[in-house]
């Protein structure tokens, strides 16, 4: 699977959110197939993994960084 453009897809998003007429809505389905999504949200469940182990591995750390964000 190729790299996904992250930022192309955002202002793809972005435009279609505005509704603008110039908008060209095939753009943004092309960019927006499904094993985009599918890759996307299997970033997203890695990260959170990812997370949650370092929270149970340090949680001292992790307990400091969330009060001084207070």
């Amino acid at each position: 699977m190729s790299k996904i453009d992250y930022q192309e897809l955002r202002e793809a998003a972005e435009k279609a959110m505005h509704d603008d007429w110039g908008f060209d809505t095939d753009l943004f389905y092309e960019l927006v197939e499904p094993s985009i999504v599918l890759a996307l949200l299997d970033e997203c469940e890695t990260l959170a993994t990812e997370n949650a182990k370092l929270k149970t591995a340090h949680p001292q750390l992790f307990g400091k960084a969330e009060g001084a964000a207070k």
